[in-house]
């Protein structure tokens, strides 16, 4: 069965195309058909890697393997060859410059911004002090003054403050406008936390009511 199915995983992942395509991305999809296609020994991976490369990255790999034959390459040493061409180590603090310098895009919703956040994380080599930058940097990201003065409301010392419990609020919104929006309320009077607050109907009932002028004759 494994036989018949060791070229299943190139009609599911498709060719690597060097223009368009993340050699990384396409190397753990590639690893995950290994499992789900049941491709186990080294040669058979090794000739689905090679037919699995478009041309252009054919003639690339064979370039790397000079002045080798690339016959002699294993798969493991094909994938090296491949990643050191494809995926050359980032500048750490090229990476960290990015993550600290992102603000969050008008068009953006709070869940693209967090995904965004993470993304540029990816390469920064934070450790154990990655859950706390996360959250950090999405806060500090946050393209709305507004907004931001609420969330600076929390406690970066507490446990609790965590990126979700900064994302929970704003989730259920898809962009600044639909939450500055959110059942006609003045944010600049009732405040982001009131919208769904006792103290919020309040408020709405107040802004129906025209107040009196000082001025009105007697």
């Amino acid at each position: 069965m494994a036989e018949q199915q060791m070229y299943c995983p190139l009609a599911i992942i498709g060719k690597f195309d060097p223009i368009k395509g993340d050699f990384t991305i396409f190397k753990e999809r590639f690893n995950q058909s290994f499992i789900a296609y049941v491709v186990t020994t080294m040669e058979r991976k090794r000739a689905i890697l090679l037919n699995s490369l478009n041309e252009e990255c054919y003639v690339i790999v064979r370039s790397l393997c000079v002045p080798n034959l690339r016959e002699t390459k294993t798969f493991d040493q094909l994938i090296t060859l491949l990643m050191d061409y494809f995926s050359p180590v980032a500048s750490i603090f090229g990476e960290r410059q990015k993550f600290y310098h992102a603000v969050k895009r008008e068009s953006e919703s709070f869940s693209e911004w967090s995904a965004r956040v993470k993304q540029l994380a990816a390469n920064c080599n934070f450790g154990e002090e990655l859950p706390v930058l996360l959250r950090d940097i999405f806060t500090i990201g946050v393209d709305n003054s507004q907004i931001k003065d609420r969330l600076f409301e929390e406690n970066p010392t507490s446990e609790n403050t965590t990126l979700a419990r900064m994302m929970k609020p704003m989730c259920q919104f898809k962009t600044v406008h639909q939450l500055m929006s959110n059942d006609n309320i003045n944010t600049a009077q009732s405040g982001i936390s009131t919208l769904n607050s006792k103290q919020g109907r309040l408020l709405r009932r107040r802004s129906q009511i025209k107040a009196p002028s000082r001025f009105q004759a007697e």
